[in-house]
């Protein structure tokens, strides 16, 4: 029997590009909280930065649940789920390369 991870395929290549982006940040491993993202159809992953100086920040990925695109929202988590804040201002990737260099970029400007 095969396993069908189609519903987490997107999130885990943004993952690998996101990876190869940030590998050259400079700041302690320990400031990376890596964890899943499951809300109905949209299944991802939540990347916690925390800054001593800027607080935390949570980067949520995954496909769209109406689209291919990549949704990205950063903010705070709020009960184990995107916040509204952080659901008003998602942005739409439709490259998963485009929303890595996007992730990374956000990670860079919170360390």
């Amino acid at each position: 029997m095969k396993i069908n991870v189609e519903k987490i395929e997107a999130a885990n290549e943004v993952l690998k590009f996101v990876k190869q982006l940030t590998a050259k940040i400079k700041g302690p491993a320990e400031s990376l909280f890596l964890g899943t993202y499951c809300n109905g159809r949209e299944n991802g992953y939540c990347l916690s930065v925390y800054n001593v100086a800027h607080g935390s920040l949570d980067i949520v990925w995954a496909e769209s649940r109406c689209s291919d695109d990549v949704a990205v929202y950063v903010g705070e988590m709020k009960s184990g789920g995107v916040s509204i804040p952080m659901f008003n201002t998602r942005k739409m990737f439709g490259s998963r390369r485009k929303a890595a260099q996007y992730i990374a970029k956000t990670i860079r400007t919170h360390q």
